[in-house]
């Protein structure tokens, strides 16, 4: 008994150490979504003399390219800056590498097009429970659709809508948010960062759906052990926006009816054949142990810490971390209240 008595001692204070470790994580990563929120609504107020510059300097395709060009550097600084925010704030023993290892294994040729479909099928619920609810906006709430929508705005509006979103989103909250809760747990990191992926949108149409996706781009990058298969799924995802707003208007009826079953068919369809033959492989060898698509692993990717249990819940909701809740759900019933 007197030997065992130490043993127990210091289980316990390691476990209050993770818990104290794990609290001001979630403390710095609560102050690096309010400076998130600061940036979103404050940084094009603080730059609008160069928006102002520009309009007095240019004109015409000039003046359209380098404002797109001016928005999504915006959006960038945005999520990028609360990432360089973080390290700065955090201790150099508590740094966690960013999750940006090339490696990829070879399930995640399934991986992809499965979560694409599961966000895919998500998003149709999301649009089916509005529908229900009385939540969907008025086709007058809609931007009018662009028939003359020339080539390089096309390109424009691919880099503003689905490359630098998918990019700085995943850098983010996969990125940072994700790999720092990973330590104390893979259900608080993947749930953790999918509920304020959600609440990041800021509107009450989208957060289900949001979350949803979060959950299942989260699942990706501790598969794959780094943010680039969410990179990608996330880019597709925004793609079919793109697709949508350029050929709007320029097919007829019939034809855009059609073109959407197709790829309906081809994405659920395919992502479902994909999920099924990942669980199907469930049991086979580890896919770290066979040859790899590219790369190769540095640290084995994202490793998931034994879970805090009921302390996960507790500790996340840090000061900060409260702070950045209340902020968003005021911003969500605000824009809920305008249905009424």
């Amino acid at each position: 008994m007197s030997r065992s008595q130490p043993k127990v001692k210091k289980l316990a204070f390691t476990a209050d150490a993770r818990y104290v470790s794990y609290r001001r994580t979630t403390m710095r990563i609560g102050a690096a979504m309010l400076m998130f929120i600061a940036l979103f609504t404050g940084l094009d107020l603080v730059l609008y003399p160069v928006y102002g510059a520009m309009e007095l300097l240019l004109q015409g395709k000039a003046l359209i390219i380098a404002s797109q060009i001016y928005e999504m550097l915006i959006y960038a600084l945005a999520f990028m800056l609360p990432v360089l925010f973080y390290r700065l704030i955090t201790p150099k023993s508590e740094r966690i590498p960013l999750p940006l290892d090339t490696f990829a294994p070879r399930k995640l040729l399934l991986l992809i097009p499965a979560a694409i479909a599961i966000i895919y099928c998500a998003a149709l619920a999301n649009a089916y429970m509005l529908d229900l609810l009385g939540l969907s906006a008025p086709p007058s709430a809609y931007p009018d659709p662009n028939p003359e929508l020339a080539p390089y705005e096309a390109v424009l509006l691919y880099l503003s809508v689905s490359l630098i979103p998918a990019f700085c989103e995943e850098f983010l909250f996969r990125g940072l948010v994700l790999s720092h809760l990973m330590p104390y747990g893979k259900t608080v990191a993947v749930v953790g960062s999918a509920v304020l992926f959600g609440l990041m949108h800021g509107t009450g149409e989208q957060i289900f759906y949001a979350t949803v996706a979060g959950i299942v781009l989260g699942v990706v990058a501790v598969e794959s052990g780094s943010i680039w298969g969410g990179v990608i799924i996330h880019m597709f995802n925004n793609l079919l926006s793109v697709v949508d707003e350029v050929l709007f208007n320029r097919l007829a009826y019939r034809d855009e009816m059609l073109l959407y079953s197709a790829i309906e068919i081809l994405v659920i369809g395919g992502g479902l054949i994909c999920l099924a033959l990942l669980l199907l492989q469930r049991d086979r060898q580890s896919d770290r142990n066979t040859p790899p698509l590219f790369g190769r692993a540095v640290d084995g990717g994202l490793r998931p810490g034994a879970s805090l249990g009921c302390g996960a819940v507790h500790g996340f909701f840090s000061p900060t971390m409260i702070a950045f809740f209340v902020i968003s759900i005021m911003e969500i019933a605000t824009g809920l209240l305008s249905y009424i």
